[in-house]
């Protein structure tokens, strides 16, 4: 994954555990992109603005995580982006006032909708976001917009290159960029083969560049002793090494050559930095995948696959962080889950004449970096109840680029 960052990095927010983390750590992740139910009976998908059966209209209530119908009478109305735009399937509480909801409320760039192809490409960008904030909000880390806090906060520019300024997807200060043509089939799989990688998608961009805004909220001007950054150290490497320098070295004389399965991906071997992020992107893959399976009646216990248990020794964390009982136990199961659904997924796209959804390998150490992320995940999250209450507010909209 292409990424653009600079060493200057935003002071982090001073996010308190709840409950001096304990009682955060022990609770386990169980939650899904799921399916819904409309009142006819039918099934609802997470991206449904109608029931296909009756053809009533719905929305997604991000606060009460449900799929509600939108009547005359309905205490919800659409996002005013998909009142307008047909863009977004989420909704805000009724009004007099069109409001955006908490996922269009980052947004402070959106494409150019006068030019041919923008407003496509923007639908698809927007159903990426939304899974990629679902997400998070699960996990007690609803990102804030930059509307309501410009120093911590977040934002994005979905900016569509020219000859004359091209764009680079990345994120620096809270402000994640993404290219345009990201959301083009054809433009995405030339990248990926120019790039050698195994794996590009919209999903896959969110969710990297989403670790480096987190890394700044987790770790940034913290002192030298903290445990937390100590830790990262231990396992990701100095963050402090030249980064530019790292990414110019990486583009000009390709990857570095390193042990294998030392990285989840060749461009996790680029700077500690972008090994957090593609880390951070591939337990986000696991849960949801997961999680999501799981929610249609797909789960490990069934799939017919003999599997080796991963070493519970590979399950560490550096000597000055403890997690609490359980954790570990929980985390095992995510990692044993995903490896069992995995191949069995890669067999059925395999049948549908698709490559490998998902062509990686675990190590030892790769399997002590999704922990560490997993305990991070788990130390700073706040309570995802009250996470999940969305910011609305009547605010102007983004602008066109």
């Amino acid at each position: 994954m292409v990424s653009e960052r600079t060493t200057t990095l935003l002071a982090p927010r001073r996010r308190q555990p709840m409950a001096g983390c304990a009682a955060m750590c022990e609770a386990k992740i169980h939650f899904a992109m799921r399916h819904y139910q409309c009142s006819c009976g039918n099934i609802l998908f997470f991206d449904n603005s109608a029931c296909l059966q009756c053809g009533a209209q719905v929305g997604y209530d991000p606060a009460g995580d449900q799929m509600v119908a939108l009547t005359d009478d309905a205490a919800f109305q659409r996002c005013a982006n998909g009142l307008e735009h047909g863009v977004c399937n989420w909704v805000v509480p009724r009004g007099p006032a069109k409001l955006l909801c908490p996922s269009c409320l980052l947004n402070r760039t959106i494409p150019d909708l006068a030019a041919p192809g923008n407003l496509d490409a923007w639908h698809k960008i927007e159903v990426a976001k939304r899974r990629i904030l679902y997400t998070l909000a699960r996990l007690g880390l609803a990102p804030v917009s930059k509307r309501e806090d410009a120093v911590n906060g977040l934002a994005f520019d979905f900016l569509r290159p020219t000859p004359s300024k091209p764009v680079l997807t990345g994120h620096e200060d809270g402000l994640i960029t993404l290219n345009v043509d990201e959301a083009e089939d054809l433009e995405r799989e030339k990248r990926k083969e120019a790039l050698g990688e195994s794996y590009r998608t919209l999903i896959g961009h969110f969710r990297h560049e989403i670790a480096h805004y987190y890394w700044d909220r987790f770790f940034k001007d913290r002192p030298d002793d903290d445990p937390n950054l100590q830790g990262f150290r231990e396992v990701f490497g100095d963050e402090r090494a030249d980064y530019n320098a790292a990414l110019q070295r990486h583009y000009q004389d390709g990857p570095t050559a390193v042990a294998p399965g030392d990285f989840i991906t060749v461009y996790a071997s680029v700077h500690p930095w972008e090994d957090w992020a593609e880390t951070w992107a591939h337990y986000m893959h696991m849960i949801d995948g997961r999680e999501t399976a799981r929610s249609f009646g797909l789960n490990s216990e069934v799939v017919p696959i003999p599997f080796t248990p991963f070493p519970t020794d590979a399950v560490t964390l550096p000597a000055q962080l403890a997690w609490p009982e359980g954790e570990k136990e929980d985390f095992l199961k995510l990692l044993r889950d995903w490896a069992k659904l995995s191949p069995a997924i890669n067999e059925i796209v395999a049948s549908l004449g698709h490559p490998a959804f998902y062509p990686f390998v675990f190590s030892d150490a790769i399997i002590r970096k999704f922990f560490f992320v997993h305990h991070m995940i788990k130390y700073f999250g706040a309570d995802p109840v009250a996470a999940t209450e969305p910011p609305v507010a009547e605010l102007p909209e983004p602008v066109n680029a």
